[in-house]
């Protein structure tokens, strides 16, 4: 079972880290939020390291959790930067929100099984 969710959702984290530098929405969405270019491709590396981190969590469990509690720390860090621009609808804001609650499950799940 924590393979399959890690595995999706590590599927999941590696498109959108593909979006950030192919997709014109992402772009846009980045600068009304007022971020420079540059911050797009970081996010989009840094979403699919963690994606790797889940993929590699399949064989290392405590690598997955790592990876998954990266994920779920930027995820909240994202909500919060979306609600305080004043740009979160919750449309917006509830996949980041359903990601983060992913990862933290993961989370929990492979420390459980590392004891």
């Amino acid at each position: 079972m924590t393979t399959v969710l890690q595995v999706g959702t590590g599927i999941a984290f590696l498109l959108l880290g593909m979006s950030k530098f192919m997709s014109k929405e992402v772009d846009a969405k980045y600068k009304s939020f007022g971020l420079p270019k540059w911050f797009r491709y970081v996010m989009g590396i840094l979403e699919m390291v963690g994606a790797i981190l889940l993929f590699i969590g399949s064989w290392n469990l405590l690598l997955g959790a790592v990876g998954a509690f990266y994920l779920a720390i930027m995820m909240a860090a994202m909500v919060v930067m979306q609600i305080r621009l004043g740009k979160g609808s919750m449309s917006g804001v509830l996949p980041s929100v359903t990601l983060m609650m992913i990862c933290f499950v993961i989370v929990s799940m492979n420390l459980v099984s590392i004891s």
